[in-house]
């Protein structure tokens, strides 16, 4: 079966269920992992099951898809890389261009995380090409490098500014915010004579830990505020949820 109709199938499971799927990065992710292996062809239904007696209300779900900004940089790279087989193995890629290339789904119970990966065979060679052009532009002979150049005081700037845009909680994984961080910073990327995929990759970089040592803790503090207060004004749980917008779950967390 076709991995994103797979995907799709799993998706539309889940919300008959009323089970919650939040797209996120799996990198940071520390708790003892179960694997759901994917070479069983039945290891989806399978991993349903394990779903359902766990009772979860919430699935961490990350999806890959090529993606042709980054590959339109590694082009010049690859061009460049004495290397036959990295070269023949981005050309056999190129009709992925835009195409859905896998999906993870993690699911908790316990301090225990139960994942499920399922991806395209070429997912390894998709890897190699990444990693073989970061190398290469990485290296600081390489006249791809410039985005090394990107002043650290218009790193701070940039990503404070897309740490603080209104639309970055909604921004719910790396790879969103690094697109959005490419259409909002643009001009000032391209005045900067910096690569628009490597200079997001460090403002973003910059943003993420801006946000979550000093816009997260107080966001969150004003959040306890506002449901203090309409609790003392003698609101109900669901009222207060209708009122902030927010899930039962986050408003459990400050009661």
């Amino acid at each position: 079966m076709n991995i994103e109709k797979q995907f799709d199938d799993f998706k539309a499971w889940a919300d008959n269920l009323g089970i919650l799927l939040v797209e996120a990065d799996f990198e940071e992710m520390k708790s003892p992992i179960i694997d759901i292996h994917s070479s069983d062809d039945n290891s989806l239904s399978t991993f349903q099951k394990v779903i359902e007696k766990l009772h979860s209300k919430v699935i961490i779900c990350d999806t890959l898809h090529f993606d042709k900004a980054k590959f339109n940089i590694y082009e010049s790279a690859i061009d460049k890389i004495d290397d036959n087989d990295i070269q023949e193995k981005f050309e056999r890629l190129r009709h992925f261009e835009d195409k859905f290339l896998g999906f993870s789904l993690m699911a908790f119970s316990e301090g225990m995380t139960f994942r499920f990966s399922k991806y395209i065979k070429e997912l390894d060679d998709y890897l190699e090409i990444e990693s073989a052009a970061l190398d290469y532009i990485e290296d600081g002979s390489s006249e791809d490098s410039k985005y090394k150049e990107m002043p650290q005081e218009k790193v701070v700037e940039l990503g404070r500014q897309l740490a603080e845009h209104e639309n970055y909680s909604k921004l719910k994984s790396r790879t969103q915010r690094e697109n959005f961080s490419r259409e909002l910073f643009k001009s000032e990327l391209e005045n900067l004579s910096v690569h628009d995929f490597y200079g997001a990759t460090v403002i973003v970089s910059y943003a993420e830990t801006y946000y979550e040592k000093k816009i997260k803790p107080q966001k969150e503090k004003e959040l306890k505020t506002k449901i203090t207060e309409l609790l003392n004004r003698g609101f109900t749980k669901v009222k207060i949820e209708a009122e902030l917008g927010i899930s039962k779950d986050t408003l459990n967390k400050y009661v």
